[in-house]
């Protein structure tokens, strides 16, 4: 995480990389079944989003999401 984002996150919440869970995903299947226009997610695309999301708002605020 670039300092900037250490430095927004401490003010505005958390930032969710999604970019690197896309490319470690795309290692596991073809981009297309990630996201299948190369801007909009698939069905696949958006769990790997939603799951992202629960994990980084977990990191930082332990326990809020209830998993």
């Amino acid at each position: 995480m670039s300092f900037r984002a250490c430095e927004e996150s401490q003010t505005y919440g958390p930032v969710v990389h999604f970019q690197k869970v896309f490319d470690a995903a795309c290692q596991r299947a073809p981009a297309e079944y990630w996201i299948w226009d190369s801007v909009h997610p698939t069905y696949a695309g958006h769990q790997l989003m939603a799951d992202e999301w629960v994990r980084t708002v977990d990191e930082f605020w332990p326990g809020k999401t209830g998993r």
